[in-house]
């Protein structure tokens, strides 16, 4: 085996360490696990849902943001500002079933 200097084998080391701290396995590390409940499924009739969809396209919005802007639209035009106000705080009450 031929004879380096040592600083060219120290070079050559470390470079050697940052290529394989870059490709290490990651296999290992948990995934933060997705936060449950976070989206709920709202049952609606197919032709609701098409309409929906054309709708939320047109608007230029993702289907979740647009179903959101509907719920604060209309809580907002039929007077139920109180209900937004508990909303905005996180103070709404749960229902229990």
């Amino acid at each position: 085996m031929p004879n380096f200097p040592d600083d060219i084998v120290r070079e050559m080391n470390n470079e050697k360490k940052a290529i394989e701290s870059t490709y290490q396995d990651d296999g290992n590390l948990q995934k933060p696990k997705k936060q449950k409940n976070a989206y709920t499924t709202i049952k609606v009739s197919r032709e609701y849902k098409e309409l929906f969809d054309v709708l939320a396209h047109k608007a230029f919005s993702k289907r979740i943001d647009f179903i959101e802007e509907i719920i604060e639209s209309w809580a907002k035009n039929n007077g139920e500002q109180e209900i937004l106000e508990l909303f905005a705080k996180g103070q709404l009450p749960t229902r229990r079933r």
